[in-house]
């Protein structure tokens, strides 16, 4: 969800006017926080799990993770390059600031294709390896080693984008497996979507 939206609103962002980018930069440094917090949390608490029993995977996984942000951070840096161009020390060339910005959204569109592969590939083959090798305790300890010791604003954050994104089931389970959610819920559903699950959490 936060990768679509920061496409959308990189594809509707004028690479030639200091004010428009000025708009579309808060939404790509929280992407870049967001995707940083998730890759250290796999990497810090998941990866270890499976390396345990798939060396060779856990690898893979990690190499993945450097590789892309490497290309999230190149990509991040073609937009830096549009703000020098329009700013006090650049020469205020529109058609070139306009030129590499769309350098920079063709960038920014590889690493959110390749993210989601990799997100795929995690779904697919990384998950699964998980649930193969590891017992659900040792899953679910690494899971609460991880929400301790995460920031308790980029984690409410986190988890209600997660609700937002979510299809109705989905929420129930999330809720009724971390009632730390209930509240985050309670606040980013609309009354329709959290009576509904509120009653399915009633009637589980």
């Amino acid at each position: 969800m936060v990768l679509g939206r920061l496409i959308e609103h990189a594809g509707r962002t004028d690479f030639g006017d200091a004010a428009s980018i000025a708009a579309f930069r808060p939404d790509l440094d929280a992407a870049v926080a967001q995707l940083a917090d998730h890759a250290r949390f796999e990497v810090q608490h998941l990866d270890p799990l499976l390396g345990g029993h798939d060396p060779a995977g856990a690898a893979r996984v990690q190499h993945e993770h450097v590789d892309l942000e490497r290309a999230l951070h190149h990509a991040a840096s073609g937009l830096h390059e549009v703000e020098e161009i329009l700013g006090d020390d650049g020469d205020g060339d529109v058609g070139l600031a306009r030129e590499r910005g769309h350098t920079f959204y063709l960038a920014l569109t590889r690493y959110v294709a390749a993210y989601l592969v990799h997100v795929a590939d995690e779904e697919e083959v990384t998950l699964p390896a998980l649930r193969r090798f590891v017992t659900d305790e040792a899953l679910a300890g690494a899971l609460a080693a991880a929400s301790a010791a995460a920031d308790p604003v980029a984690a409410a954050h986190a988890g209600a984008l997660l609700l937002r994104a979510a299809s109705h089931p989905e929420r129930v389970e999330l809720v009724a497996a971390a009632p730390r959610l209930r509240a985050i819920a309670r606040v980013v559903l609309d009354e329709a979507e959290w009576r509904a699950v509120e009653h399915d959490l009633e009637h589980r």
